[in-house]
């Protein structure tokens, strides 16, 4: 099956949906290349960036909001 290409006149864009676009390669451009310096797959880095955040972030943003979905007695 061959590849499709997705051409678009670049005038009947909005200037939002460019800059979505390029940020979009950009962020793959960069992706590749932190997986090729990394040694690991794409799936192994992101899980590193998530498991990173939460250890950071988790007592003060994550654990209230737990708390509160298993907290049963309102009154």
């Amino acid at each position: 099956m061959g590849k499709t290409t997705f051409t678009c006149p670049l005038s009947k864009l909005t200037r939002f949906t460019k800059r979505r676009i390029i940020s979009r390669c950009l962020f793959q451009v960069l992706l590749k290349i932190v997986v090729y310096y990394d040694r690991d797959g794409a799936i192994g880095f992101v899980s590193r960036i998530v498991k990173e955040h939460l250890d950071r972030n988790w007592d003060k943003l994550y654990a209230p909001q737990v708390e509160a979905e298993n907290f049963e007695t309102w009154i």
